[in-house]
């Protein structure tokens, strides 16, 4: 009697170990992409289930070369010293904000809401930002003096 009660006890732990461990989700990403204007403000939004005990990370990706790839955020703390730059919690819903004002053309990127799982692993979402430039007027036409005798 003793075994069994040792061993049901022993299933419920391991039972609530597993359902506390559970493999951090994003279960929601702000999509498909955001078009704004230079000099815009933005937000894109990440909302993360069973990821209380993982660092949360915002980053800035570069297309051309991953090495150069920018950390923004980690948690709730900045880790960009751009002013324009700021990051919220809803601990309710467990939405981190990552928000941009007076968009740049440089700020253009895929930005990426990651979860770090383990040391060669993570959870991750990507938010496109595209960034219009206004129209450029040139005149290329070629000037010509007609006379006329």
């Amino acid at each position: 009697m003793g075994f069994l009660l040792s061993l049901i006890v022993s299933l419920v732990v391991v039972g609530q170990v597993r359902s506390q461990n559970r493999r951090p989700t994003i279960s929601f990403i702000t999509q498909p992409e955001i078009v704004t204007d230079i000099g815009g403000d933005i937000e894109m939004k990440c909302t993360i289930q069973y990821a209380s005990d993982y660092p949360v990370i915002w980053m800035k990706l570069d297309s051309v070369d991953r090495n150069n790839d920018l950390p923004i955020t980690t948690g709730t703390t900045l880790i960009l010293t751009d002013p324009r730059f700021n990051i919220d919690f809803d601990k309710e819903t467990s939405t981190y904000t990552l928000k941009i004002n007076d968009i740049q053309e440089t700020d253009g990127s895929i930005y990426q809401c990651q979860v770090i799982t383990a040391l060669t692993d993570k959870v991750h979402a990507d938010v496109p930002l595209i960034v219009r430039r206004p129209p450029i007027i040139s005149d290329n036409s070629t000037r010509s003096v007609v006379t006329w005798e």
